[in-house]
């Protein structure tokens, strides 16, 4: 009788295994995951994919591609010797990468030490990465022109290149570049920072920013254009802000209620106010933006995602960042929607250079703008001086194929919790309705409990747990109690193409059986 339990349990985790890739999860701790994510530089892009790799494409003459070479690639290359990084960004000429461990990786242009090793001079590059010098508990990075910066677990700001303006200062007035990370003075929990061509900013965890660095056209917003700020300072009348990015000579922040502020050059209509002109010493909002879940800031051009999936851009349109012939060559100094490729699915952006890149939620990769060192990664590098804004899906490796950047699989824990659903795994068609049940324990049983669906319209939800199929499709359903929540996958498919069949929901009935 024992050994019979050991075999049912044994093949019920057998059978709940092979479940998980249903949903997008993993339980194996050895197989690495992490979201997929681009990072456009000068003349070069950097696509992060879902098993931790880099890959590199565009212009090489500082070896930023991290090949070992400085030959130009338009198709992308894999960045050797890099693992389970968690975070890429591009700078003018370098690049960088944070590793699940909290090291930071750069290679690329090293004139003034902004790869961190030690080491400065135009005969310094760095055609592969290399480990940055005494940094470690790296949470988040950012590439400038010639400097780059690190945050650490704690809230601190770290820098090291480039400090013509200022970047590394102490307040101190010393302008020495530096080529190992120092701490930025006067900063404290950080939660988020980014990095112009000569200034840089930090988001603090009260959703106040701050700015340091070079300031000739108002861009660290200290209303006080043609000076350095040695030491960061609070930009005024920014508030509750939850995401900052940071063009050449601009800045940009979006604030909890979905509106998008900016300050800085405006030379192209970078700050979106519908005329291209004079600088703003302090922040004014973009207007017809609202509902803005992502912003993004190129050199002189500018993107922001709204929850209803629509994409909007201004600035510069020399490259064609409206992916729009008609209106390429011309600066676009308001808001207006990117006509194409069609971003209903759209999962992230970067600005760049004059490229700017768009990823999707199935992991492929399209780019548009500037391609003269073919960093728009479609096995075209284009001689002249102008370029085809239409956008291109990036090519895979050696042009074969293209490039699919995988997705995310998070790890499932199922740790001991205050909070447990009677279901996690739940086969449905559409119109099939099923009550969850929520078990607390003493610590939660007064709390009130919410629930909520991923995605309503394919599993709504109603606030006593009863879950309804609508479409074919994948929900997650969250219940939430105090400091508590937990999760029930659900799939829904019509009889007619359902997998759903007996077989299907008594491995369902196996799994659940397993978790409780």
């Amino acid at each position: 009788m024992k050994k019979t339990k050991k075999y049912l349990l044994a093949l019920t985790l057998v059978l709940l295994l092979g479940l998980l890739p249903l949903f997008g999860l993993q339980v194996s701790a050895t197989e690495f995951s992490t979201p997929p994510m681009l990072a456009a530089g000068g003349a070069h892009s950097l696509a992060l994919a879902s098993d931790g790799t880099v890959w590199a494409w565009g212009y090489n003459g500082y070896g930023q591609l991290g090949d070992g070479t400085t030959e130009d690639s338009a198709t992308p290359i894999q960045v050797p010797d890099l693992s389970e990084v968690i975070a890429i960004v591009a700078g003018d000429c370098h690049s960088l990468a944070l590793q699940e461990d909290g090291t930071v990786w750069a290679w690329g242009d090293n004139l003034h030490g902004q790869l961190g090793n030690g080491t400065s001079g135009s005969e310094t590059y760095g055609a592969n990465p290399t480990q940055v010098l005494d940094l470690d508990e790296v949470t988040a990075i950012a590439a400038g022109g010639y400097y780059s910066l690190a945050l650490k677990e704690d809230g601190t700001v770290w820098a090291w290149g480039w400090n013509a303006s200022g970047l590394l200062d102490d307040g101190s007035g010393i302008n020495l570049d530096s080529y190992t990370p120092t701490q930025v003075q006067f900063l404290d929990e950080v939660t988020a920072i980014a990095a112009g061509t000569t200034h840089a900013l930090a988001l603090r965890s009260d959703g106040t920013v701050w700015a340091w660095g070079g300031n000739y056209y108002s861009q660290a917003g200290n209303n006080a254009d043609g000076t350095f700020c040695r030491i960061p300072v609070q930009i005024d009348g920014l508030s509750d802000v939850v995401a900052i990015t940071a063009g050449a000579l601009y800045s940009l922040a979006l604030q909890a209620d979905g509106t998008v502020w900016a300050w800085g050059v405006n030379s192209c209509g970078q700050l979106g106010g519908g005329m291209a002109g004079k600088p703003a010493a302090i922040p004014v909002q973009v207007p017809d933006l609202d509902e803005v879940t992502a912003i993004t800031a190129g050199s002189d051009h500018a993107l922001a995602l709204q929850e209803d999936g629509t994409v909007l851009a201004w600035g510069d349109c020399f490259w064609g960042l409206l992916g729009d012939k008609a209106v390429a060559g011309e600066n676009i100094p308001g808001p207006s929607p990117v006509k194409e490729p069609d971003l209903s699915d759209l999962a992230a952006l970067s600005a760049g250079g004059g490229q700017t890149l768009a990823l999707f939620h199935d992991g492929t990769v399209w780019a548009w703008g500037w391609n003269r060192y073919g960093q728009l990664g479609n096995g075209i590098a284009v001689e002249r001086e102008d370029a085809d804004p239409t956008p291109t899906q990036v090519l895979g490796e050696n042009g074969e194929g293209f490039l699919e950047l995988g997705v995310y699989k998070p790890t499932l824990e199922i740790p001991p919790t205050s909070l447990t659903l009677s279901q996690v795994f739940v086969p449905m068609i559409p119109e099939e309705t099923l009550r969850l049940i929520a078990t607390r324990d003493i610590a939660t049983e007064t709390a009130p409990i919410s629930w909520e669906s991923s995605e309503p319209a394919v599993v709504s939800v109603d606030d006593a747990g009863l879950i309804t199929a609508v479409a074919d499709g994948k929900a997650v359903i969250t219940v939430v109690c105090g400091d508590f929540s937990a999760d029930c996958y659900v799939t829904v498919e019509s009889p007619s193409s359902s997998r759903i069949s007996a077989w299907n929901r008594l491995l369902f009935a196996l799994g659940n059986a397993f978790l409780v």
